[in-house]
């Protein structure tokens, strides 16, 4: 048995076992992003690409959200610079920040906070 969760990832595939790919499949798209793999990530992306044309349904599914996973995470990996939540960038979210006198979570851009109406220092 493949010892890297990538190689076990495609002999599951090639086995016929698309939903025991995808879970190898996430070990190898996580553990590459940690060490800055950009080419693990990449081909992790394209076996998960592969398996969502190939199969249907909630398979499928699952696959296609790993291949957008790796792409995603692609913008910050090998560059030094952490990227800010790919599950943030998914689902839209905005960066926020505290205000310092409510401390309430308000938009990064914001001048006045909306709750206090606070003012932030101009720089």
């Amino acid at each position: 048995m493949a010892t890297d969760p990538l190689t076990r990832a495609r002999s599951q595939w090639a086995g016929g076992n698309a939903k025991a790919a995808i879970g190898s499949g996430w070990d190898a798209a996580n553990d590459a992003l940690i060490a800055g793999d950009r080419v693990t990530v990449e081909a992790v992306s394209a076996l998960a690409a592969d398996i969502a044309t190939a199969t249907g349904g909630k398979v499928s599914e699952d696959a296609a959200q790993l291949s957008s996973y790796c792409r995603l995470s692609l913008d910050g990996v090998g560059s030094g610079v952490q990227a800010t939540s790919v599950l943030g960038r998914m689902f839209g979210r905005t960066k926020r920040r505290k205000c310092p006198d409510c401390a309430e979570r308000i938009s990064v851009e914001a001048k006045v906070c909306p709750h206090c109406r606070y003012r932030f220092p101009v720089d």
